[in-house]
């Protein structure tokens, strides 16, 4: 039986109940499902975009390597640079069919570097114009990180 006590705040008489003291196992299991769902969800693998793969390396010493006869550089939609000459999409079929017909050399090779900003439709629209300009081939240079 609880035990009763009096207090009398105010003069006013209300009793006071002991209220009884038992371990409650149901909120010990909600706050530890509660803290599994949080590392659940900060966890790395739950959200990860893809996989990180270790790709072999190969080292260019042995490598058939031909250096190209002109350069080409995409700064953006706008900016097209061929052989150190600021142009535009008008005048880029005229200036590399000039340069293959000037130097008519078996292996013509162009080399385009791209930056960021530039689509990859422009990339393969300054492509199409050089391999009707008649280059041989058309290589991009890569950085490595």
């Amino acid at each position: 039986m609880v035990k009763e006590k009096f207090s009398s705040p105010l003069g006013l008489r209300k009793p006071l109940t002991k209220f009884p003291l038992s371990f409650d196992w149901v909120v010990w299991i909600d706050c530890v499902a509660i803290i599994m769902l949080m590392m659940l969800l900060n966890s790395e693998y739950l959200f990860l975009p893809g996989l990180g793969i270790e790709l072999p390396t190969q080292s260019n010493e042995g490598a058939n390597f031909e250096s190209p006869s002109a350069t080409m550089t995409l700064l953006n939609a706008n900016t097209i640079i061929f052989q150190h000459q600021p142009t535009n999409w008008e005048e880029l079929p005229r200036l590399l069919e000039k340069y293959s017909t000037n130097n008519p050399d078996s292996n013509q090779i162009l080399m385009i570097r791209v930056s960021r900003s530039v689509s990859v439709n422009l990339l393969l629209q300054a492509t199409s114009i050089a391999k009707n300009a008649g280059f041989k081939k058309v290589f991009l240079p890569t950085e490595t990180d």
